[in-house]
């Protein structure tokens, strides 16, 4: 068995201990890492984040909707300010889910995050603060350029005070199709492809499961390797991190397929909770490990 993670990647964020944590789960060194995307911190908007949390004496919470955000904005602040730790004890810190939380909660802060990992769910925890404090909140919200809008939206509709900012953005990694992870992820496609055009029988049997962890991996993905093969493959399964990711990936392959046959016997059940951990861990229940 073979599993690929897709990956945003910046190499001062990545946790070397990531890798034996999950091989823990699994005891054995079946992972691999696509790093498809590229994790780009915005220098400009994080000098403005701290100039406004400096001057904006209304802020009463910082938001974070990743945990790649949480990592960026702590990187900084321990190599430019350190002094501004002391600073954050007076504020509140909203998080999307455990995994940004874990970030935050290194630097002892004051830390909530929502019933459901999700953005909506983070908007409702929003509204739902700012109408028990007697005097209204307001927000810093760090985050990716590319993030989605429903957060935003929905706050504006309850016109929730608030300030965002585009503290990172994701581009693709242009050095992808150079990695050993590309390449033998390619050579086993390759090597299924020929055993299902010459006989199904003969077909490896060794199972291939590819983890997506976010939108943004999913489109990537695709562009390096064909929707056809994938899904023509029986021994290549699909696990979505959560339900954002899940809807991506059905967006896309609706366009080639009938997506309904396609859940059926391609696309797995993303976790309850929508974490990597977790996502390998469901992976573990239904292999024979």
């Amino acid at each position: 068995m073979k599993i690929f993670i897709t990956l945003a990647y910046n190499k001062s964020l990545y946790n070397k201990n990531l890798k034996n944590e999950y091989f823990e789960i699994f005891n054995n060194k079946s992972i691999y890492y696509l790093k498809l995307n590229s994790i780009k911190p915005i220098h400009l908007n994080l000098i403005e984040s701290l100039k406004i949390l400096k001057s904006d004496k209304d802020i009463t919470h910082l938001v974070f909707t990743s945990k790649n955000g949480a990592h960026l904005f702590f990187n900084y602040i321990l190599q430019k300010e350190p002094k501004m730790l002391e600073f954050l004890r007076s504020k509140e810190f909203l998080a999307v889910g455990p995994e940004t939380a874990k970030i935050i909660n290194q630097f002892k802060l004051n830390i909530s995050i929502p019933e459901k990992y999700l953005t909506s769910s983070l908007a409702d925890l929003i509204i739902n603060i700012n109408s028990k404090n007697k005097t209204p909140s307001k927000f810093l919200i760090l985050r990716s350029k590319i993030s989605n809008k429903i957060l935003t939206n929905k706050l504006k509709k309850n016109k929730i005070k608030f300030i965002e900012k585009h503290i990172y953005t994701i581009k693709s990694n242009p050095f992808f199709k150079k990695t050993k992870e590309y390449k033998l992820l390619k050579l086993l496609i390759k090597i299924n492809g020929k055993l299902i055009n010459t006989d199904i029988n003969s077909l490896n049997k060794e199972q291939i499961f590819l983890v997506f962890t976010s939108p943004s991996n999913v489109k990537t993905f695709f562009k390096h390797f064909k929707i056809s093969q994938i899904i023509s493959i029986p021994n290549i399964k699909i696990l979505p991190i959560g339900p954002i990711t899940n809807y991506e990936l059905e967006n896309y392959i609706k366009n080639y397929y009938n997506i309904n046959d396609i859940l059926l016997n391609k696309i797995l059940k993303f976790p309850k909770n929508y974490t990597l951990k977790d996502c390998l861990a469901n992976l573990k229940n239904i292999t024979d490990l």
